[in-house]
C-alpha cells in the first residue's frame, strides 16, 4: 500500500520541494564578489589555518564557518558550500509554517515565502544574509513562548543575536525588539521573568563574546571597530555626496528599492496583517509585526558606521530577512485582503501606486506585473479566482528568473571556456582577463596553482607592458556588462594600448558569453 501524505503537511512538502528544486535548478554559478572571499576563508577555517587578516569580514564567523565545513567534507565546491543556505531556508520554513496551524494559512504561507526571487537568488549562494534568514525569524519565535519557559527562550534569543551579528552587523536591525517588546509587556503587566534571564544570558553570551576579542587580538572593542572602519567609501556611500544624497535616501529612495527588487507585493499584503496586530496585539501576529517594523525602521534609518551618518546602501540583499516575516503576516490577514472590500480598495491603490513608481523609473515589466497584481485583487471575485492568479503571479517572475540568469550569465559555458583556455594556452603565454574573474580564480580553478600565475587582471597590465611577450591570450566574460559594466573602461584602455604597440589579433572567438582572442605581436 502506497505511503499517503497527510493533508496538513501537503503544503509542508511542496515547499520543502520547491526550494530543494531551486537550489539545484536554480543555480548560477558564484556573483564573483564577497562570496569569493567566504567560501576561502571557511576552507581556511576548517583546515586550521590562522585567519589574521584585518578584512572585517573575518569576524563574520558564522557567514563562513557554516558553509566551510560543507567545503570540508566535499571540497571546494561553491555549490555544496551553499547547503548552509539551504538548510538555514528550510528550518526557517518548517519553524514558520508551524505557526500556521489553519491549513488554508499554511498554504498562504507557503506560496509567499518560498517564492520571491531575490529571496531565492541567494539561496543557492554562500552568503551571510541567506543564513541570517534563520537567525532573524528566532527572534520573534522565541518571543512568541517567552512566559511559557523563560529560561530558555531567553537563551536562545540571546544565541540568536549573537550569532545572528557574528554572521552579519544587520543582524543589530532587531536590537529595539526585545526593548520595546519589554515596556509593551511592563505596561500590560505581563511577566517579566523572561526579560530578567534575557539580560543574565546577554551579560554571559557578550562577555564571551567581547572576551574572545579581547584573549585573540587584545582588544575587548576589536569587532566594533573593524565594523566601524569597514564601512564603504565608494559609490555606495552617502556622507560624502551633500545633504541631498542623504535626504533623497532617507525618503523616496527606499519606495523606488522596494517596487524595483519586487519587495512591494509582499509589503502591500502585510499590511492588513501590521493593522490587525497593532490594533489587537495578538501573540505570533504582534511579534511578527514588531520585526517587520524594526527591520524596515533599521534598513531606513541606520548608519553604517559610528564616526559620522551613512545610512546603508539600499541592497536588495539586505531584505531578504524580510520575506519570512512578511509573509506569516500575508498567511494571516489573508481574510481581510481577499474578502475586506475597504482593504481591497486601499490596497488596489498602494499597487497602482506601486506600478506608477515602476513606470516612472522606466521599469516596465514591473510596473506591468504589479498593476496585474491590483487588478487581480480588486476584479476577481470568487477566493478561487484570486487563488489562481495570485499562485500564477508568484510563480511566472521565478521560471523567468530562471531563465533570465542563464541567458545573461550562463556560466557553465563560462566555466567550461575558461578552463580550456587556461589549459590549452601555449607555453607560460600570459592571459588577460576581467577584474572579478581574477579577483576569483581560487574558486575558479581550485587545484590549478601553476595556472593561475599566468592569469592578468585587465584593470593592472603592467605586467604585459613590462614584458612585452611576443604572444598572449585575451579572455573577456561579457557578464560584466550586467554585473560590472565599467570594467568596459580597462577593456578600452587595454585595446587601445595593444594598437599602439602594433600587436596583431591572430585568432578569435566570440558568442554571446565569452571573448577569446590571441594576440601576437606583429
Amino acid at each position: 500500500m502506497p505511503l499517503k501524505l497527510p493533508r496538513q503537511y501537503l503544503s509542508l512538502f511542496v515547499g520543502f520541494l520547491f526550494l530543494s528544486l531551486y537550489f539545484w535548478l536554480g543555480y548560477d554559478g558564484i556573483t564573483f564578489s564577497d562570496d569569493v572571499y567566504y567560501l576561502l576563508t571557511g576552507k581556511k577555517f576548517w583546515e586550521g589555518i590562522p585567519i589574521s587578516d584585518d578584512y572585517h569580514f573575518s569576524s563574520r564567523f558564522g557567514a563562513y564557518v557554516f558553509s566551510g565545513f560543507f567545503s570540508h567534507l566535499f571540497g571546494l565546491n561553491d555549490h555544496l558550500a551553499a547547503l548552509a543556505s539551504l538548510f538555514s531556508y528550510l528550518i526557517s520554513f518548517y519553524l514558520l509554517w508551524r505557526l500556521s496551524k489553519q491549513n488554508t494559512y499554511q498554504w498562504w504561507f507557503t506560496g509567499f515565502s518560498i517564492t520571491h526571487i531575490y529571496f531565492l537568488h541567494f539561496l543557492p549562494k554562500v552568503y551571510p544574509d541567506s543564513l541570517l534568514v534563520l537567525w532573524v525569524i528566532v527572534v520573534p519565535l522565541t518571543a512568541i513562548y517567552r512566559n511559557k519557559s523563560p529560561f530558555w527562550m531567553a537563551l536562545a534569543m540571546g544565541l540568536a543575536f549573537i550569532i545572528g551579528f557574528s554572521t552579519k552587523e544587520t543582524m543589530v536591525l532587531l536590537l529595539p525588539f526585545p526593548i520595546i517588546l519589554f515596556f509593551h509587556d511592563l505596561v500590560h503587566k505581563r511577566p517579566i521573568a523572561f526579560y530578567l534571564w534575557f539580560g543574565i544570558w546577554s551579560v554571559v553570551l557578550l562577555s564571551l563574546y567581547f572576551g574572545f576579542f579581547h584573549w585573540k587580538f587584545g582588544n575587548v572593542f576589536y569587532r566594533l571597530e573593524m565594523v566601524n572602519e569597514g564601512h564603504y567609501i565608494s559609490e555606495y556611500t552617502y556622507h560624502d555626496k551633500g545633504m541631498g544624497a542623504i535626504f533623497s535616501r532617507l525618503t523616496y529612495m527606499p519606495f523606488f528599492a522596494f517596487v524595483e527588487r519586487a519587495y512591494w507585493p509582499w509589503l502591500v499584503l502585510a499590511i492588513p496583517g501590521l493593522w490587525m496586530a497593532f490594533k489587537s496585539q495578538k501573540p505570533i501576529l504582534f511579534e511578527f509585526a514588531l520585526t517587520v517594523g524594526c527591520l524596515v525602521l533599521g534598513f531606513w534609518f541606520m548608519t553604517s558606521t559610528l564616526d559620522f551618518y551613512n545610512p546603508i546602501y539600499l541592497n536588495p540583499r539586505h531584505l531578504i530577512v524580510l520575506i519570512g516575516p512578511l509573509s506569516v503576516l500575508i498567511a494571516m490577514g489573508v481574510s481581510d485582503w481577499m474578502s475586506n472590500k475597504i482593504w481591497i480598495n486601499w490596497l488596489s491603490i498602494l499597487f497602482i501606486l506601486g506600478a506608477a513608481i515602476a513606470l516612472w523609473l522606466h521599469d516596465f515589466k514591473m510596473s506591468g506585473y504589479l498593476l496585474a497584481f491590483g487588478l487581480a485583487v480588486f476584479f476577481l471575485k470568487t477566493t478561487k479566482q484570486k487563488t489562481v492568479a495570485i499562485a500564477i503571479l508568484l510563480l511566472v517572475p521565478v521560471l523567468a528568473s530562471i531563465r533570465h540568469q542563464g541567458q545573461i550569465k550562463n556560466y557553465n559555458h563560462f566555466i567550461k571556456a575558461f578552463n580550456e583556455t587556461v589549459l590549452n594556452t601555449e607555453n607560460d603565454n600570459l592571459i588577460l582577463i576581467n577584474n572579478f574573474v581574477y579577483l576569483s580564480k581560487d574558486i575558479l580553478l581550485p587545484e590549478l596553482e601553476m595556472a593561475k600565475k599566468k592569469l592578468v587582471a585587465l584593470e593592472n597590465i603592467d605586467r604585459v607592458k613590462t614584458e612585452k611577450p611576443d604572444e598572449f591570450e585575451l579572455f573577456v566574460y561579457k557578464y560584466y556588462l550586467h554585473a560590472y559594466p565599467s570594467e568596459q573602461e580597462d577593456i578600452k584602455a587595454f585595446e587601445d594600448w595593444a594598437k599602439t604597440q602594433n600587436y596583431l589579433i591572430v585568432d578569435e572567438k566570440e558568442d554571446q558569453w565569452i571573448l577569446s582572442r590571441r594576440y601576437k605581436i606583429n
